[in-house]
């Protein structure tokens, strides 16, 4: 579809646009409206390639005269532009030579300088801070159409670094200029000199010198370090018992056991939480109920719970979010109308404090988890805590095979060889190198929660002014573990998903995550259940802008700050064009 005028030019863009499978040609004068590619892509709305070609071809001048353009949306990319595509910063341009000259006088080149880039793109001198030439670089390389360097030079939208430069000579008579729709990213170095981690542990002299006194001990699996750490951990959280498990997972799996249940039962739960808290229920042949979530906090929507309960339900099994307590007494409430159990899955919710308690003393059980990542950590393993003494019992003997109480004692002076096997139980114990560590975290717990706190109090200054992001929730009356910082985009006002900004802050050798994928998006859960992602839309769309920042009490303030101007600096960015008048 030929057209003589600019007039046309953009409706048919976008035509192609949504169309891939069809071409189509615009004459020379469209090359001189040089604002068509900013209004273009503003019209697209669609987050695709739109690739613009120019046939070149040598007529007596110095350099190639462009006199048709081509626009057209690719997916996906040619495999031409898919070579660079590492390369390119998303919202960056590249111009790809890629063309046979027909001037002989051409063909010997052999290079070109940085400088001699830069003279062809006058209106780029400002922006470009590093040049990397695409290898293997061809033996021709030559100007570039005077045309398209005034088109690059005069759009905003373009004004970034040139990446690379390669030429195929014999091969198409075409240079193309590839143009992702995205703002344009100006900076090319790395945002930070190195990596910073999402999440680290903080481990220092006073934890090794605690592994060296129990690896001395010569006692390394359960043992008095476990008991120790049980004791202390218990007086932390304010609950008559806790018995020291290895991992969270292991917890929930056997505090589902000792309220005993069993196959067809149903336990109420949040799709919005890390697989472990719904597949121990599974272990049992019992189903996970799910409840859409409060989108203040991420938490179970406790207004929900009543319409899902029947009389096969169980317990009910509410996850604190990022160190943000749920509404425990109103689930508490719905739990005694209907006789059922709570357990609490408080993974991320140590030292939390739901008005003025600590979470761990206020339900049946609560889980918590000791792992790489969380705010104290023994590199694996968790925490069952209960008031009730025969669930404790029950719990501590299934830990370790069903064998009789303090059987790991039988090796000691005070010991006996004889025990018995009362269950088939489990192998979930923790060991003493394990619970070494255990005690030294949470001896530092206080100070690194505050630590943590100070963080989350710097972020939130840092964005609460930005309409383009939300900041998490908090309350007066809790006490915050910030085990997370969980910022959610408004994507509306931006012109990047989710996984494109996470791709940005690891551009600028900051590493960030998600939390979570909700449970009935993946395959077992669908397949099993015939769940669709608008089942629970709640959890859904929250999940859609959620991105979780560093935030633990290794950090520097230097790092917090890097955080955030990374963060701040991809919003300007990628902000969504506004249009003016």
């Amino acid at each position: 579809m030929d057209d003589g005028g600019s007039g046309a030019a953009l409706p048919a863009i976008v035509f192609a646009a949504q169309r891939p499978d069809l071409r189509i040609a615009l004459v020379e004068p469209l090359l001189r409206r040089t604002t068509f590619l900013e209004e273009a892509v503003e019209l697209l709305g669609l987050r695709n390639v739109l690739v613009v070609r120019a046939r070149a071809e040598e007529r007596g001048r110095s350099g190639p005269t462009a006199d048709v353009v081509t626009a057209r949306a690719v997916a996906p990319l040619p495999k031409l532009a898919g070579w660079c595509l590492p390369l390119l910063r998303p919202g960056g341009a590249l111009l790809w030579y890629d063309f046979r000259i027909d001037n002989p006088r051409n063909r010997n080149v052999k290079g070109i300088r940085r400088a001699e880039i830069l003279d062809l793109f006058p209106g780029l001198q400002g922006d470009v801070r590093s040049l990397t030439l695409a290898p293997p670089l061809s033996r021709t390389l030559v100007p570039v159409s005077r045309v398209l360097a005034t088109l690059l030079s005069a759009i905003p939208l373009l004004r970034t670094h040139l990446l690379a430069v390669q030429v195929k000579p014999n091969h198409l008579r075409t240079p193309h200029l590839v143009v992702p729709y995205r703002p344009p990213l100006v900076e090319s170095r790395p945002f930070r000199s190195g990596f910073l981690p999402f999440a680290l542990p903080d481990l220092g002299k006073d934890e090794f010198e605690e592994l060296k006194c129990t690896l001395d001990s010569g006692w390394i699996t359960t043992g008095p370090k476990t008991e120790q750490f049980e004791e202390e951990f218990a007086r932390a959280v304010g609950a008559r018992h806790a018995i020291a498990v290895n991992s969270c997972t292991a917890a929930l799996h056997l505090a589902l056991e000792a309220i005993g249940l069993r196959q067809g039962d149903e336990v109420v739960t949040t799709p919005y939480t890390f697989t472990a808290t719904s597949e121990v229920i599974r272990y049992f042949g019992a189903r996970p109920v799910f409840v859409d979530i409060d989108p203040y906090g991420f938490d179970i929507d406790a207004a929900k719970i009543d319409r899902v309960v029947s009389p096969r339900t169980k317990a009910i099994l509410p996850v604190h979010i990022a160190g943000l307590p749920v509404q425990v007494p109103a689930i508490r409430e719905i739990a005694n109308k209907h006789g059922l159990q709570v357990i609490e899955d408080a993974a991320h919710a140590f030292p939390t404090k739901y008005r003025g308690t600590m979470i761990g003393g206020m339900s049946d059980f609560t889980c918590f988890s000791f792992y790489a990542t969380k705010t104290i950590t023994v590199g694996e393993g968790g925490m069952i805590c209960t008031n009730n003494d025969r669930w404790a019992e029950r719990c501590r003997l299934m830990s370790l095979h069903g064998i009789s109480h303090d059987a790991w004692q039988r090796y000691g002076a005070e010991g006996s060889w004889y025990y018995e096997v009362v269950a088939p139980g489990y192998k979930y114990n923790m060991t003493d190198i394990a619970a070494a560590l255990g005690l030294v975290q949470l001896r530092k717990a206080g100070t690194m929660r505050s630590r943590r706190t100070e963080i989350a109090r710097l972020y939130s200054l840092a964005f609460e002014g930005m309409p383009e992001l939300q900041i998490p929730a908090d309350r007066s009356d809790c006490q915050h573990s910030w085990h997370l910082y969980m910022l959610r985009l408004n994507l509306d006002t931006l012109k990047i998903d989710r996984a494109q900004f996470v791709m940005e802050m690891k551009r600028r050798n900051i590493g960030c995550s998600v939390h979570f994928i909700p449970l009935h998006l993946h395959p077992y859960y669908r397949e099993t259940y015939g769940y669709k992602p608008t089942d629970f839309p709640v959890a859904y769309g929250e999940y859609l802008r959620e991105v979780s920042l560093p935030i633990y009490s290794r950090m520097t303030d230097e790092d917090v700050h890097d955080v955030i101007a990374a963060v701040r600096e991809i919003v300007e960015e990628s902000r969504a064009w506004r249009r003016t008048g």
